[in-house]
């Protein structure tokens, strides 16, 4: 089970834009500039491999990641769908998502399935080249607020970055939480 967990939680500080939501509650992004959404997420349509390295808190050390996607893109619906695999030394763990461009906005979540806290606050924006997200999040076994920032960009030249920054509360600043740098198949 400790191998699981630290996938999990190494995947979830990477991906915390698409992790924050429940089944029952939809995150929504509000566009900056014109567009919609629906150019943003048609990029992202594709085979994708991407590696990087992840912590689990502020002051861990890094743990190698990696990921494989598959992102179909419905254009009649302006719908992404996203299915794969990320994995660290200590295992691996299936991640499935949807994302919807509707009214000017994007609803739904990047990437599911590695949840282990409870959302208690987040911000999300989103402009012509990236996607960003604040969350507050509370560990489920502690309690412990963590306050994280992810940012998705917009795929380019057959290539994107996710990185992720947790807040220092110590320091009152962001320190790097990880980045997975993708490539297209």
């Amino acid at each position: 089970m400790k191998r699981r967990s630290t996938v999990l939680l190494a995947s979830a500080a990477l991906f915390v834009a698409a992790n924050l939501a429940s089944a029952q509650q939809v995150v929504t992004a509000s566009a900056t500039t014109g567009g919609g959404g629906t150019d943003f997420l048609a990029a992202f349509a594709g085979e994708w491999r991407g590696s990087g390295e992840a912590r689990m808190t502020p002051r861990s050390s890094g743990t190698r990641i990696t990921c494989k996607l598959t992102a179909v893109f419905d254009a009649a619906q302006a719908l992404l769908s996203n299915s794969g695999r990320c994995g660290t030394t200590k295992g691996s763990q299936a991640v499935t998502g949807s994302m919807q461009a509707t009214g000017g906005q994007l609803k739904g979540e990047f990437i599911t399935g590695m949840d282990t806290s409870k959302l208690q606050k987040q911000k999300l924006s989103f402009n012509s080249t990236s996607l960003t997200v604040e969350a507050e999040m509370a560990n489920e076994q502690g309690g412990k607020v963590h306050r994280l920032r992810t940012v998705l960009t917009k795929p380019q030249g057959g290539s994107f970055v996710v990185q992720s920054q947790f807040y220092d509360w110590d320091k009152a600043t962001w320190v790097s939480g990880g980045q997975i740098a993708f490539k297209k198949q």
